[in-house]
Order: structure tokens, then sequence, then C-alpha cells
């Protein structure tokens, strides 16, 4: 491997050319995990403690790990057809519709309208896609 006169590697060259071993630890990280592997319990005990001390930082680290927030359950919900755009309008309102009546949490409603969205955009690519090979054709077979 080339070295300049300062014993430093050349611009462009590397003294280790196949690089870190994937999944290899940062030493920072292998010194963190021997430490909490040896006094993880000790430091766990002493947070709680603090915790119900009244230390509010402790207890905004503990809490969610304790009690996390309780996920939004899944429900079976049947959409419209929703292979064209006014299908995908209808479908958008029965979702809303949906959500007024309690039927779906809003954030249920908010992921499956960007999901709608997403379909809207999918349709409207191959709508232009389509417009552009009729074009193209139509003026291939004006210019013969």
């Amino acid at each position: 491997m080339p070295k300049n006169a300062k014993g430093q590697w050349t611009k462009g060259t590397s003294g280790n050319p196949k690089g870190k071993v994937h999944g290899t630890k940062n030493h920072l990280t292998r010194k963190c995990q021997a430490l909490l592997s040896e006094n993880g319990e000790a430091i766990l005990k002493v947070a709680v403690t603090k915790a119900l001390g009244g230390d509010v930082a402790c207890l905004k680290l503990l809490l969610p790990r304790i009690a996390p927030s309780p996920r939004t359950p899944c429900v079976e919900f049947t959409l419209p057809p929703t292979d064209t755009i006014t299908g995908l309008a209808k479908a958008v309102d029965s979702l809303l519709a949906a959500t007024a009546a309690a039927e779906l949490a809003p954030e249920q409603t908010r992921d499956l309208v960007g999901l709608l969205d997403i379909k809207r955009r999918v349709i409207e690519s191959a709508d232009l896609e389509a417009r552009i090979l009729r074009l193209e054709a139509m003026l291939n077979g004006a210019g013969q």
C-alpha cells in the first residue's frame, strides 16, 4: 500500500481496503453494553427509587416502558372499489363517515387516506403513461 513521506496513506488508498466487518460494534457501544450487563440491575433500582421519589425525568424514562401507549385496535372495514379516482373519492367519504360515527379512530382514517392517496398517484401515473404512449403512437403514425 502506498504511503507518503510522512507515513500517511496517500489520497485514494486505504489501510483497510475491505473495510469494517458488517455488524462490528463501536468500541463505546461495547463498553456501554458491558457496563449495563454488570450494573444494569443496580441502575434500574436507582432509577425506580428516584422515580418513586418524584424525579420527573426518571418517571418520563420509565413510564413508557412500564405502561406503553395502547395500540389502536384493528377493525374490519369494507371500502368501495378503488380502481378509479371517483372510487377513491367515495372510499375517502366512507372513511370520513365511519370516523364521524366513531367506527374508526382518526389515526386509522389518516393512515388509510394516506394509502388511498398513494393509490391515486399510481392511477394517475398509469393514466399519464397511457396518454403519452397514445400521443407518441399518433406522432409516429403521422410522421410516416
